[in-house]
């Protein structure tokens, strides 16, 4: 199911953290600044509330000061027979406008490998 796909991306996203911070091969000052780091990158803090509101049914101290939305608040399904098919999911807050899923986990990835060169840990 492709809803479950988009809630397990950013559950992942957000706790690939988790990983970097328990792994004994990456020094000691990385691991101990990761997430300070990456609740200053807007996509990651996003992707951080729906991680949580997903995983654990509601979000209680929402990081971006408006608790996104567990459920898409819109879905779109465009299907071509024989061709290919597309679905959007628009994420909906409390304030602003809604957000395409995959907009927001294309953001995450770009700022996770962003942080993962700077700090030497990307694989070339």
């Amino acid at each position: 199911d492709y809803g479950d796909d988009v809630w397990s991306f950013f559950q992942n996203c957000w706790h690939l953290k988790d990983r970097i911070k328990n792994d004994p091969r990456v020094p000691g000052c990385i691991r101990n600044a990761i997430e300070e780091f990456l609740k200053t990158q807007p996509s990651i803090i996003k992707c951080a509330d729906l991680a949580n509101a997903t995983k654990h049914l509601e979000l209680k101290h929402p990081r971006v000061g408006d608790a996104p939305s567990a459920k898409p608040s819109h879905s779109n399904m465009t299907i071509i027979p024989g061709e290919s098919s597309t679905v959007e999911y628009l994420i909906d807050s409390a304030t602003g406008p809604k957000q395409n899923a995959l907009d927001l986990a294309r953001d995450c990835l770009l700022e996770w490998e962003r942080l993962l060169a700077e700090k030497g840990l990307a694989e070339h």
